[in-house]
């Protein structure tokens, strides 16, 4: 019985997600960038208006034309503490 074992610095898999890296990461820059931030900003203006406040937070109000630059700031921010974590895990088991 053949069992899987996954070669280290095998070219061909190196190549293969170095291409779904670079064609992956066009599609998001593409997708976040153009289609979604017109996208959340029409949806935010017809839920509370142009100049409506979406999220009252202590310090600062979020505005639909705010909105994108919010969410944007958010995911940053969850990725600088949840991606080093995460790229442990997958660095010292076996859940790759």
């Amino acid at each position: 019985m053949k069992t899987n074992v996954i070669e280290k610095n095998d070219r061909k898999s190196i190549f293969g997600w170095l291409t779904y890296d670079w064609a992956n990461s066009a599609f998001y820059t593409t997708v976040v960038s153009v289609l979604i931030g017109p996208y959340l900003i029409n949806l935010a203006q017809e839920a509370v208006g142009e100049d409506g406040v979406i999220l009252d937070l202590f310090f600062f109000n979020v505005t639909p034309k705010g909105l994108p630059a919010f969410c944007i700031a958010i995911s940053v921010g969850a990725m600088v503490f949840m991606l080093p974590v995460l790229g442990a895990i997958a660095d010292y088991t076996q859940l790759k």
